[in-house]
């Protein structure tokens, strides 16, 4: 049976369950995601339901994340569609926290096998800037 719970539910419920480790878990999930190759060009937490949700004694839950709106999905990957998928997770989904933001793109990194994590923050964070300078948030 499939959770009915959006991502944005249940991640903000783990998040003040578990703090940090919500964040490593939704990090773990985006490379998964990038891992079949998936890429989804609008990720928002209303968009993605969590499926094969797994909660161990006292952690954060583990997921798979199952995606609605599929007219711009792509079925291979590139270093800048994954920057583009972390600027909306970042933008969208994570709260405005540094540290929150850190801990996220550093295991997404760990999980995607990618090195130089402080590269990747750093990038994707020039890229949240543009866009909150140049549209509207959508929050």
């Amino acid at each position: 049976a499939v959770d009915r719970q959006d991502l944005d539910q249940l991640f903000l419920a783990e998040l003040a369950a578990h703090g940090a480790a919500a964040v490593e878990k939704l990090a773990e999930a985006l490379a998964a995601m990038h891992a079949l190759p998936f890429f989804h060009a609008d990720v928002k937490g209303f968009h993605a339901f969590p499926t094969g949700v797994e909660r161990a004694a006292g952690g954060a839950a583990s997921y798979r994340l199952r995606w609605i709106d599929l007219g711009r999905v792509s079925f291979w990957m590139s270093p800048r569609k994954r920057v583009i998928n972390l600027y909306q997770a970042l933008r969208f989904i994570l709260p405005r926290d540094p540290q929150m933001q850190g801990r996220f793109v550093d295991r997404y990194c760990a999980a995607a096998e990618w090195s130089r994590p402080e590269r990747v923050l750093k990038k994707v964070r020039r890229f949240l800037d543009y866009k909150l300078r140049t549209q509207s948030d959508v929050r």
